[in-house]
């Protein structure tokens, strides 16, 4: 006769798509700030919302204008605030 089968493992569980990502609180503070570069129908108001950040601290940190930031432009992301 034959040994019986070995008992069969469980099934794995699904898998999920992984959790958005805040890009806010992705990088860690060592690699802030970053440089963003200005892709086109990016406005300085977006970029600052996505980070957690305000459009005057991109300014202040990039030591740009309003005026200077346009397509293609590296733009520095400071960290944001508590």
């Amino acid at each position: 006769p034959l040994p019986p089968a070995p008992p069969k493992a469980p099934p794995a569980p699904p898998v999920s798509a992984p959790a958005p990502v805040d890009m806010a609180t992705a990088l860690a503070p060592a690699e802030m700030p970053f440089e963003y570069t200005v892709k086109p129908g990016d406005t300085l108001e977006d970029v600052a919302k996505t980070f957690g950040v305000t459009s005057q601290q991109i300014l202040d940190a990039s030591g740009m204008s309003a005026a200077d930031v346009t397509t293609g432009k590296k733009i520095k992301i400071p960290m944001p605030g508590p």
